[in-house]
């Protein structure tokens, strides 16, 4: 579990669904992109005229949120660091992929989840690819964390 805002948290999944990813200080989490059946809608026109729309391709989610670097090695055999899970090194080398493809690339989940207390919302994101940049431009440094998800699995 990773604390985005006070009532927000991001989860990382392997492929099984269990949680393997705990961040402190998770925050600007950006999802974009979502739609209706997850496909572009493509106009569909007759004599140049608009007749309607039929679903084209799946289109993949954006997701972008920023994670504190700790002040420790970045990569670890023996405990969890961020750069080991968006690169499938070290501790994080041995997760089970979402990947359909086994000798494919490493894929994980994503789960957002917020609550109020009393109701919880959430968006849950497969096959989901990250790539990261180290930004080191304010006062404390931070891991600038991109991904793109091919799959939405469940929004509650």
């Amino acid at each position: 579990m990773a604390f985005t805002k006070k009532h927000a948290n991001v989860y990382i999944q392997d492929g099984s669904g269990s949680a393997i990813a705990t961040m402190s200080d998770v925050g600007d989490v950006n999802i974009s992109n979502l739609q209706e059946n997850d496909a572009e809608a493509v106009a569909i026109r007759n004599r140049g005229s608009f007749a309607g729309f039929v679903e084209g391709d799946d289109q993949e989610v954006a997701i972008s949120f920023s994670v504190r670097v700790d002040r420790a090695t970045f990569t670890s055999g023996a405990a969890f660091r961020p750069l080991d899970l968006f690169r499938s090194t070290g501790d994080a080398g041995g997760n089970t992929s979402d990947n359909a493809i086994s000798t494919g690339p490493t894929a994980y989940r994503l789960k957002y989840e917020a609550t109020d207390g009393t109701a919880t919302g959430s968006i849950t994101l497969g096959q989901v690819r990250f790539t990261c940049s180290l930004d080191e431009s304010g006062e404390t440094a931070m891991w600038q964390v991109s991904a793109t998800a091919l799959e939405v699995l469940a929004v509650a």
